[in-house]
């Protein structure tokens, strides 16, 4: 019955140990909870199996470590520095949960660490440490705290070395650690052993904030990145209005000549030549839903691609169907944006279409986020060839978006998976 019950109670362990930095990272919960389970399910066996062994403590926590580690990366396909850091955080934090539980009953009981671990008693700190951290990840889950720009940090394939090495490092010391307090724990008579184990729960603390710490950083840098972007996406509306002022103050100065010589019909037909008598201030027909309360910067670039074809007299209508909350990458508002430009200008620079007519769709979905795009722009291989939008379509394809592009006319549909 002892045998059933350690089972079931690891088992359990194992899905809030991986649960949490699932939730911690921002990954979708509900796409991975099978997988979970499988993974959690598999590591409580082979636990149960090891400690039926006579392993080195160290031996046996570095066999969990790589089997989670792989586990990880093989049923929930993540890369090898998301299952590092998942592995690493998840395991981590549990531990430093459980440690900080054995302490507070060691401080308010007559156990020590020894018994604590091998009497009964274990059963009510295994159940208490799924609990506290299982509550945790609820109140992740509920206030939306998620570290999303670590976890898109952790997919760049060129990411900066100098963070990859951190996350290295944080990754040893907490297995240098956690095997430290489980062996000053394990053994009966150690000298100063509740200072040592009190300085790995804080040692344990300060390793695990350094995730935080990253994200922190990666926050303010993404936020000036992103004030940067929008200022320069200002920039090329007020460069655009400058540039239709120089260009009709040439337009007046030849009407101007042209009424100096009494010549109506040749102003008439100037007029016609340059599409002077057609409105350039376009209407729009939005329905964003809210955007700027999800996605402040996708919200600002669209806007800004609105005022941009407006005044180089494109009629764009811009739409949105969010299921559910997500905020696009800045990345993705980049190749966007460029995408958009090159569609606007290229529709500027045909004087002869009568419409000119963008539609920007936004879906957020489950498991993506699709942007369909279409025009009554036809673009010939030549034209598009010599455009940007195929080299921005590749990077969408290299970041895993699926991508469907025909030119004859605009139709794009780019389909961005979410993690």
């Amino acid at each position: 019955m002892d045998e059933w019950l350690t089972l079931i109670i690891s088992i359990i362990e194992w899905i809030a140990l991986i649960s949490f930095p699932i939730i911690m990272l921002g990954y979708i919960y509900n796409k991975y909870i099978r997988k979970i389970v499988l993974i959690a399910v598999c590591m409580g066996i082979i636990s149960f199996g090891l400690h039926l062994v006579a392993l080195p403590l160290y031996v046996i926590i570095t066999i969990q470590m790589l089997i989670l580690f792989y586990s990880i990366k093989l049923l929930l396909r993540m890369n090898n520095l998301e299952s590092l850091v998942i592995s690493s955080m998840g395991y981590g934090f549990y531990i430093l949960v459980q440690l900080i539980i054995l302490e507070f009953v060691r401080s308010v009981s007559m156990y020590d660490y020894f018994q604590l671990l091998h009497l009964n008693i274990k059963y009510m700190i295994q159940v208490t440490s799924i609990v506290l951290v299982g509550g945790i990840c609820l109140l992740l889950s509920i206030k939306h705290f998620h570290l999303e720009l670590f976890r898109h940090q952790l997919r760049i394939q060129n990411m900066n070395n100098k963070i990859k090495a951190i996350i290295v490092a944080n990754t040893v010391l907490i297995f240098t650690f956690i095997c430290l307090a489980a062996f000053e724990m394990q053994i009966e008579h150690v000298n100063n052993k509740y200072t040592l184990v009190l300085i790995c729960i804080v040692t344990l603390f300060i390793i695990l904030a350094i995730f935080i710490l990253l994200h922190s950083q990666l926050q303010m840098k993404e936020v000036i990145e992103a004030k940067k972007y929008y200022l320069d996406q200002e920039q090329q509306v007020a460069t655009v209005v400058e540039k239709l002022k120089e260009e009709y103050g040439i337009h007046f100065k030849a009407i101007l000549r042209l009424c100096n010589v009494d010549s109506i019909e040749l102003c008439r037909e100037y007029v016609e030549k340059h599409q002077l008598n057609s409105s350039k201030i376009m209407t729009s027909n939005d329905n964003l839903k809210n955007l700027d309360q999800i996605d402040e910067l996708l919200y600002a670039v669209l806007l800004n691609k609105r005022k941009l074809s407006n005044l180089l007299g494109v009629k764009i209508s811009i739409s949105s169907q969010m299921e559910i909350a997500v905020t696009t990458t800045l990345w993705q508002n980049r190749y966007i944006s460029s995408i958009l430009d090159d569609i606007i200008f290229s529709l500027y620079h045909h004087p002869r279409m009568e419409e000119k007519v963008i539609n920007v769709l936004i879906q957020a979905e489950e498991n993506e986020i699709a942007f369909h795009i279409t025009s009554n722009l036809r673009l010939s291989e030549n034209e598009y060839s010599n455009l940007k939008i195929l080299d921005f379509l590749l990077k969408f394809k290299e970041n895993k978006a699926i991508v469907q592009a025909d030119f004859e006319p605009v139709r794009l549909s780019i389909k961005c998976p979410i993690s």
